[in-house]
């Protein structure tokens, strides 16, 4: 640059080019063309000092060399600013990389490897504990490790401490992950918040002079602003992210380990919360054996130098775990559990020996105690038997007191003066109290001998003297005041009651001393009192029906006079049926040990006598009875109880009703089944009151509704007819509840027929309804439109009734049971209309007999749609086998054909589809007939004008199938009169390649199924010129060429114009081509039991008679007439046939079969009912 000027050299200097040598050789420069004099400012627009005393103004070339040097200066800057944020993007970079570096876990192996060194380097002294070193560190705030960091390499060991704590009955790390990944991003964060606060050098003030000049000079350029975002430079590197991710890796897996750590101190958890739940008060209540307290201090014991043994801190991955805080609160634990204990154990041995002092003082003074009469003496027998049995339980816990002081006063020296006292008193005073009880135990089994006999003799003494007791009151038991009828009922009373009072006194010492004796002397059970037991029973059971008989007596009377004086209607039955009962047992048991007591009579004859009334009260009681029932009991009583609410029952037996019991139940029998009869039909009534119609919307018409299931309805009728019936049938059933089960009687038959009658109407008018709304049925048939419009409406609003009011019976029975004489005229109008429908179909059908075919919902449809063609297309292969659908022209002249296999064919001559539908439907079968002989001709001619390959892509599948087989056939006689039969065979097999070949190719649906086809038929002819070539067949005349099924293209002599039609020929069987459109239908395999199933049917139809092929289902049947029907070009419809075929079914299909020449298969011809047939 130096041979250019300088404001040529600042003006090619790039912006952004240059160091700062190249910006002083810039400034030099200027230098030198401003005469070698500096300028005073290189700011464009400053003053020059040349010497004189003003201002100078400046040139233009000066204003414009001065902003190129600004424009240097400037790019220089950038260069300098870029530099920077250069250099602060890899501080920050370095900065997080090397917290990565220092957080890394798990470390590389290297440093895995050099830190092991180290640990193995260190003083052995520090496996007693930490180092003065370590602590000093520790006390600076630096973590265990953390001094092994120098300037070159990341922090070796833990880098961070961390506090195991016990908070909220946890093991808790604090702090925890989530606070660490916090702080580790906010401190990378802080890193890019640092970098971004640096000022950068485009934007000082320093600057300003140079740069917003630069900036003025090229207000567009970018490069002049700012420049790029450093915190995004950071952020925005995948390496940054990359460091930020491993950072947060390493801290959650240092913290996996952390947590695994933790798990070691789970068991200290454990062992708290157990110590927290330790319940002196339980403890004693339930008194534990002394080795329970043993195993319990060892326990506690081993808890404490467990816990002592904590580590304070244990370096875990990069951190030091301190466990100063969780020590600190599981130490108390096992202290105080074991405090609880050993205070506890003196308590517990002070309760056991002041109880076990109590039971042998006790148990002292009552063996020393004389005993003087017999019961004395069994308490002392029971006493000594009762210690004697728990003497091992005594010495056992003699024993365990003995051990626990013994434990007391050595292993846990405790020096409590109370404690030494109790122990005193446990060996000053329970022990000699136990061995005086043992002395005692022993004296009293040496004097039990002596005791025993004469307390038995005392027992026998005292059973002789209740002998005589018993004897005394049996001799008064005999007192005549007892079997006087007519004694003072309440002195006989108070003396039996006597009586019986000292023979329960005799009978209780007697089964006493029999216990006695029995605990005393075990070998007298059985022998006390001689036989006194069994003469006390009798006597004592004697004495028992005496108090019976004569308190029953009393009790009886009384009963009876209250109930006499009882207001009838408050008499409860069923109480004085169970008092009638009582008596009545009473008086039967009294009469088995009273014989000869002339009350026991008495008493019976009282309770007989009041027992027949029982079924009157039972009777007169009834709930059932009416004001009709009353009357007829008034009648037979001769008094009219109906009319006196207050009669008692003394009124009753007065005028002896039981005489009258017969009429009376006969009455309340005649009640009850009324009730039962008038239940059974309000059960009925009920049921019909919640009974409603299911009511459907119709076709989403507006206010027009149809009944729904009825199912429901039907059942109730039929069951509620059954009851109804039933309860008419009852000879019970009579007056007013006769009159009422008539009227239902004929509901239920009125409902049943009306309701048979609407479900009648509603089938036909929503038939006829689906007719009569389109609008081009109703201008073909206005009248009887008029008709059904008739019909509608009153249908439409009984439906609109019986929505708002479901109710079944009363919408049966509305207008005064009118209903059903309305439905009957609506079922005759709608008959009519049916009939009328049904006869000008039949018209339309004679003109089009292919709608024989259809049902006439189809050919309803059909003529709907008139004036639409185009609707009647879903029609169309019900009339034709092989047409889909039609194509119409703007004008809807009939164009196209198309099968359902996508086929489209044109028609040999286009007409109108307007008019009477029958009309141009039958000019479309006319003319599919006649365009399919057309294109046959034209398909015949064809074949020899180009390769086959080419020819069967040009023309209808059907007719290239047919087509290729009358050149089959035609190939097939030349090569026998010629005698090449092979060479034919060998032709075949090299048309099949050909075939096979072009399925290769990119098909579409059409002639995909025309390959497939073509190849099915001249696989069967291969196979038929082999079996030639086998059987020697060599003449045209041959069975074995006659016999097949063969195509020709011939001139009728019946054809005046010399087109020439295709006849098929088998045999002496001659058939012309139907010509019938059939798409591109596939073809059956073609086996030797077809080839003889369509020889048998061919031959057959020569004749003049149809065939009845037979076999299991699924053996092709059906499917060799259809494609045999396919073969001669005829429309083939398969009927399936069923029990529900009718006579008019039968009628109109064969009246279709035989006006248009169509084949029929009628499958499963077996099921139609013989009736028909």
């Amino acid at each position: 640059t130096q041979g250019q000027t300088a404001g040529s050299d600042l003006a090619n200097t790039a912006p952004a080019a240059g160091t700062g040598a190249a910006a002083a050789s810039t400034v030099a420069k200027y230098k030198s063309g401003r005469g070698g004099k500096a300028s005073a400012s290189l700011v464009p627009g400053g003053s020059a000092d040349d010497g004189s005393n003003g201002p100078q103004r400046q040139t233009y070339i000066e204003l414009s060399q001065k902003r190129a040097v600004c424009r240097r200066l400037t790019s220089f800057i950038r260069l300098c600013d870029y530099m920077v944020v250069d250099a602060l993007v890899k501080l920050a970079m370095k900065s997080v990389e090397e917290i990565k570096c220092s957080v890394l876990f798990p470390k590389p192996v290297e440093h895995q490897e050099e830190q092991e060194e180290e640990e193995e380097e260190v003083d052995p002294a520090a496996a007693e504990g930490k180092t003065a070193h370590q602590l000093a560190l520790e006390a600076a705030g630096v973590a265990p490790g953390s001094h092994n960091q120098n300037d070159d390499g990341p922090f070796k060991g833990s880098v961070f401490f961390i506090d195991l704590v016990f908070v909220d009955d946890s093991v808790v790390i604090q702090p925890n992950l989530e606070s660490f990944i916090f702080k580790a991003e906010s401190v990378v964060k802080k890193f890019t918040e640092t970098i971004v606060r640096v000022e950068r050098f485009v934007q000082m003030e320093a600057f300003a002079a140079y740069t917003k000049h630069a900036a003025s000079d090229h207000p567009g350029d970018s490069e002049l602003g700012v420049g790029p975002d450093v915190n995004d430079m950071v952020t925005g590197e995948e390496h940054y992210k990359s460091l930020v991710h491993t950072i947060k890796m390493s801290l959650q897996t240092a913290f996996a380990d952390i947590e695994n750590y933790a798990l070691n101190y789970e068991k200290f958890k454990t062992m708290y919360l157990q110590n927290r739940m330790l319940d002196s008060h339980k403890i004693k209540e339930e008194a534990p054996p002394l080795d329970w307290f043993r195993e319990e201090r060892q326990r506690y014991h081993t808890q404490q130098h467990d816990i002592e043994n904590i580590p304070p801190a244990r370096e875990v991955a990069i951190f030091t775990v301190k466990t100063d805080n969780f020590k600190t609160v599981m130490t108390p634990s096992p202290v105080r559990c074991l405090d609880e204990i050993e205070a506890l154990l003196p308590l517990i041995a002070k309760e056991r020996n002041d109880a076990l002092m109590r039971e042998l003082s006790e148990a002292n003074h009552k063996l020393e105690s004389e005993t003087h009469t017999v019961e004395e003496f069994v308490d002392f027998v029971k006493f000594h038997s009762d210690i004697v049995l728990r003497m091992p339980q005594i010495n056992q816990e003699y024993d365990s007191i003995s051990e626990m002081y013994l434990l007391i006063m050595t292993e846990l020296e405790i020096k409590n003066p109370s404690t030494h006292d109790e122990h005193l008193k446990f060996s000053e005073g329970t022990g000699p109290a136990m061995s005086k009880l043992r002395g005692i135990i022993n004296q009293v089994e040496e004097s039990k001998d002596g005791l025993t006999r004469h307390f038995v003799d005392n027992i026998d003494q005292q059973m002789e003297g209740l002998r005589t007791t018993m004897h005394e009151v049996q001799e008064k038991g005999k007192n005549p005041i007892i079997d006087d009828e007519d004694a003072n009922l309440e002195e006989v009373i108070d003396f039996v009651q006597e009586l019986a009072s000292e023979m329960d006194k005799v009978k209780n010492r007697e089964k006493q001393l029999g216990l006695f004796l029995e605990l005393i002397d075990p070998t007298r059970v059985g022998e006390a009192g001689n036989g006194l037991e069994d003469e006390l029973l009798e006597i004592h059971r004697v004495i028992g029906d005496k108090v019976k008989l004569w308190t029953s007596l009393r009790d009886w009377q009384a009963k009876t006079a209250e109930w006499n004086e009882t207001v009838f209607d408050n008499l409860d039955q069923a109480t004085i049926e169970i008092e009638v009962q009582k008596y009545d047992k009473a008086v039967r048991q009294v009469d088995r040990t009273l014989k000869g007591n002339p009350v026991v009579p008495k008493l019976r004859g009282m309770v007989d006598e009041f027992r027949l009334t029982l079924p009157v009260i039972g009777c007169l009681k009834n709930a059932n009875l009416k004001d009709h029932h009353w009357s007829l009991i008034d009648e037979i009583v001769g008094r009219p109880l109906s009319q006196d609410p207050n009669y008692t029952l003394g009124v009753l037996m007065d005028i002896r009703v039981m005489d009258l019991k017969d009429e009376i139940q006969q009455v309340s029998n005649q009640a009850t089944q009324e009730q039962q009869l008038d239940e059974m039909l309000q059960t009925v009534q009920k049921r019909w009151q919640g009974i409603e119609f299911i009511v459907n919307g119709h076709k989403d018409q507006k206010d027009t509704y149809v009944l729904g299931s009825v199912e429901d309805i039907l059942t109730h009728l039929e069951e509620s007819s059954v009851v109804v019936s039933t309860i008419a049938s009852n000879r019970f059933c009579a007056g007013g509840l006769r009159r009422r089960v008539d009227q239902w009687e004929h509901d239920m038959k009125y409902m049943s027929e009306t309701l048979d009658k609407w479900l009648e109407v509603q089938r036909k008018w929503m038939y006829l309804e689906n007719i009569f709304s389109q609008k081009e049925l109703q201008a073909q048939w206005p009248d009887d439109a008029r008709s059904f419009l008739t019909v509608d409406k009153g249908f439409r609003e009984l439906m609109k009734r019986t929505y708002t009011n479901p109710g079944v019976r009363n919408s049966l029975t509305q207008n005064n049971y009118s209903l059903l004489a309305i439905h009957k005229k609506d079922i005759d109008t709608l008959e009519r209309i049916e009939k009328r429908l049904e006869e000008k179909l039949d018209q339309k059908r004679r003109l089009f007999p292919r709608f024989y075919f259809l049902s006439n919902d189809d050919l309803l449809d059909i003529l709907a749609n008139i004036k639409h063609p185009e609707r009647i297309a879903p029609h169309m292969l019900g009339m034709f086998e092989g047409v889909k659908k039609l194509s119409f022209s703007d004008s809807y002249d009939v164009t196209h054909m198309h099968s359902q296999e996508g086929e489209v064919v044109p028609m040999a001559k286009t007409f109108k589809a307007r008019g009477q539908v029958e009309k141009w439907l039958g000019d479309t079968e006319l003319n599919m007939l006649a365009t399919v002989r057309r294109m046959a001709k034209v398909c015949w001619e064809d074949f020899n004008e180009r390769p086959r390959m080419e020819w069967i892509f040009q023309h209808p599948v059907q007719l290239v199938l047919c087509v290729s087989q009358i050149y089959w056939s035609k190939g097939s006689e030349t090569a026998l009169q010629d005698g090449k039969m092979k060479d034919y065979y060998e032709t075949n097999m090299v048309m099949l390649k050909d075939l096979a070949a072009a399925t290769a190719q990119d098909l579409n649906k059409v002639a995909r199924a025309m390959l497939r086809t073509l190849i099915t038929l001249d696989v069967h002819g291969r196979d038929l010129i082999a079996e030639m070539v086998r059987e020697n067949v060599a003449r045209a005349e041959d069975f074995g060429w006659t016999k097949q099924l063969r195509c020709y293209w011939e001139v009728l002599d019946t054809d005046t114009s010399g087109h020439g039609d295709i006849v098929l020929k088998q045999n002496n069987s001659f058939f012309v081509y139907g010509y019938e459109y059939l798409g591109a239908q596939g073809r059956l395999v073609i086996t030797p039991l077809t080839d003889r199933v369509f020889m048998t049917v061919t031959g057959a139809l020569h004749l003049c008679l149809g065939t009845a092929p037979s076999g299991p289902a699924g053996t092709g049947k059906t499917e060799s007439v259809k494609d045999l029907a396919k073969g001669l070009g005829r429309q083939c419809i398969v009927f399936n046939c069923s029990d529900g075929v009718t006579y008019k079914m039968m009628e109109n299909f064969f009246s279709g079969l035989c006006q248009t020449g169509a084949w029929c298969c009628l499958d499963e011809f077996n099921r139609i009912g013989i009736e028909v047939l």
